[in-house]
């Protein structure tokens, strides 16, 4: 398991991010942008799809 920095590609504010403990890149994205749909009811899908894993944290 490796820690993983999420961004959900979305600029509004500022970056909007999520720290993920996952096996790989791929399942952490999938974890965080399940985490922003349920934050993004007032925003839409724009606010998560674009999410991107930046590299795994030591």
């Amino acid at each position: 398991m490796k820690l993983f920095e999420v961004e959900n590609g979305y600029i509004g504010f500022g970056v909007v991010k999520c720290f993920v403990i996952a096996e790989n890149e791929d399942r952490a994205i999938e974890i965080a942008r399940h985490k922003y749909k349920a934050q993004s009811k007032c925003y839409g899908e724009h606010y998560y799809l674009k999410s991107h894993c930046n590299v795994p944290l030591q």
